[in-house]
């Protein structure tokens, strides 16, 4: 092979084993928030490490999300404060197809039509899912550079773009032509 094939290769495998580090298998609860059209999922045994509005990604181990369902990672934001008594909340908005999986997993009759809990609005049903994570920082960005360079007739966007950037610190080199 030829060495920059190893070279990726390497990167890929330090890739897999950082984000095998990072991700626990953990129980979490689910339900419909049918006024969201979204999923609560709520993992209680998580309870500190992260801010809100970092992201984890999500497996959910249910055979409940389709055949290949369960092998789909989706990244979520989470939705509550570190150190709270529920744990890690996030809120699973309906978009795609792995989205309406868990929405239906989380309805009165479940993925396939199961009827057990329909005496309540909303049941709650726990699932194992794998959480890797958290990603993400939440802080004001400072102290940013950004670097633009134009020509000629090409800067003039370039300024606009710097004006557009005013909370950053924009440099825009350009040159003019000879005559």
């Amino acid at each position: 092979m030829v060495p920059y094939i190893y070279c990726c290769l390497i990167i890929y495998g330090l890739d897999r084993v950082t984000r095998l580090v990072k991700t626990r298998t953990q129980s979490a609860f689910i339900q419909q928030v049918p006024e969201l059209n979204a999923v609560r999922l709520e993992i209680p045994s998580l309870n500190a490490g992260w801010r809100a509005g970092q992201h984890v990604r999500i497996r959910v181990l249910s055979m409940g999300m389709g055949i290949m369902g369960w092998s789909e990672i989706h990244p979520f934001t989470i939705a509550s404060a570190s150190d709270s008594p529920n744990g890690v909340v996030l809120l699973v908005k309906q978009a795609g197809d792995w989205t309406k999986a868990l929405y239906m997993l989380a309805g009165p009759t479940g993925r396939y039509g199961r009827e057990d809990n329909l005496s309540e609005k909303s049941p709650v049903r726990q699932v194992t899912v794998m959480v890797e994570g958290p990603y993400g920082e939440c802080c004001a960005v400072c102290g940013i550079w950004l670097i633009l360079r134009g020509q000629g007739d090409r800067a003039t966007p370039l300024h606009q773009v710097s004006a557009v950037l005013s909370s950053w610190s924009v440099v825009v080199v350009s040159r003019s032509r000879p005559p």
